[in-house]
């Protein structure tokens, strides 16, 4: 009798912690992260020449296709003599989807290297 009482009692916690372990996948979330600004700011020309468009691929290259994006490049530097129109300062800021990357990065060098121009 005592063996059937101590059988009965050992299944019941097994089933029990068994049970216990078991998941349903519905209960599961998945979360993602989406980046949805770049920002680059230096006072320093050289590295407006040398930006690395690589670094701005990959920081978005996990969004979706139709995620919001937004690239901000900003220069605030001062020339030792600075004559009366010549510029020392800008921000560029593109937005458009991550689908569009490689046109925005485009646009991007294209206007940055038209303003380092103007700055020399």
């Amino acid at each position: 009798m005592n063996l059937k009482k101590l059988l009965f009692c050992l299944l019941f916690i097994l089933s029990g912690s068994i049970m216990a372990q078991e998941q349903a996948p519905e209960n599961q979330k998945t979360s993602t992260t989406v980046v949805s600004k770049f920002a680059f700011k230096t006072g320093n020309l050289e590295e407006l020449k040398n930006i690395d468009y690589d670094l701005l691929r990959a920081a978005f290259e996990g969004n979706a296709a139709d995620a919001r994006i937004s690239v901000k490049i900003s220069f605030e530097g001062e020339a030792p003599e600075v004559a009366d129109g010549q510029l020392t300062q800008f921000v560029i800021e593109m937005k458009g989807r991550s689908g569009n990357l490689e046109k925005i990065i485009h646009k991007l060098d294209t206007r940055l290297k038209k303003l380092v121009a103007e700055m020399e």
